[in-house]
């Protein structure tokens, strides 16, 4: 049976195949000159050094045990003879490519357009609840990097109405985006809502975009609209492209990576 890709087309990304490889690029990206590459499962070998192959020359690789924490670590710290436990990885030399594993959270790649610096992040619920996206942030500025400077894209991920979750779920994610507010369940629902992040169903279930909330969370930080490509596409129903945790419960996941230039 074919892989239809149709459902990958979007106007602010491109869709890419090469030998029996899917991948998505982010024009975003792409116009501040930044390689990169969120894969399908539609891949050679479902590893960083054989996708590396394909779009990187020379360039380093560098990759996570990943745990759903806000912990960030420098590219060099952090690769095949020393693998780093955390969730976010920042470059800290030229020429390093940054790989991050996902299947249903969101894989975000950033660049600072001025000084060529990249960070890849792995954000679940866990993550944004935690601030990961503030962590990368932080430490991207302490290297010298401007907000101005950076672009940011959310890949595909899991989408809210196939994203159900519990109430404390939703209090978790609530509370990343008004720390200094407190306020009652049915209070968080409505002001989720309201953000665009929560969806209540008919039968009172809750679903939860975490991709907008995300988006929030870097507009808090700073960031303009303008500077956040975010895909559209759903890990969870889009069997024949994407794994997906929630649906099959399997350790099948899909790669990210940027390149520091």
């Amino acid at each position: 049976m074919t892989t239809n890709i149709d459902s990958l087309y979007q106007e602010d990304w491109l869709i890419r195949k090469s030998l029996e490889t899917i991948f998505l690029q982010s024009r975003l990206l792409l116009d501040n000159k930044f390689n990169h590459a969120f894969f399908t499962n539609k891949k050679i070998e479902n590893n960083p050094e054989s996708l590396n192959k394909l779009l990187c020359n020379n360039s380093s690789i560098h990759f996570l045990h990943q745990i759903h924490s806000k912990k960030v670590v420098n590219a060099s710290q952090s690769n095949y003879q020393s693998i780093q436990r955390g969730d976010s990885l920042i470059s800290d030399k030229h020429l390093q490519s940054l790989w991050i594993y996902t299947a249903d959270c969101i894989p975000i790649l950033l660049g600072d357009i001025n000084r060529g610096n990249v960070a890849a992040i792995h954000s679940g619920w866990k993550g944004l609840a935690k601030n990961n996206i503030k962590s990368t942030i932080t430490k991207l500025e302490d290297l010298g990097s401007n907000k101005k400077d950076l672009v940011v894209a959310l890949g595909p991920a899991i989408s809210k109405e196939n994203y159900i979750v519990g109430e404390e779920v939703v209090s978790s994610i609530y509370e990343s985006l008004e720390p200094n507010q407190y306020l009652e369940t049915e209070n968080i629902l409505d002001r989720m809502t309201s953000l665009e992040c929560l969806k209540i169903n008919k039968d009172k279930t809750l679903a939860v975009d975490i991709r907008k909330a995300a988006q929030k969370q870097l507009i808090m930080e700073g960031l303009e609209e303008s500077q956040i490509s975010i895909n559209k596409n759903c890990t969870f129903s889009e069997e024949k492209l994407f794994n997906s945790w929630r649906r099959d419960k399997t350790s099948s996941r899909q790669w990210s990576f940027i390149e520091a230039r």
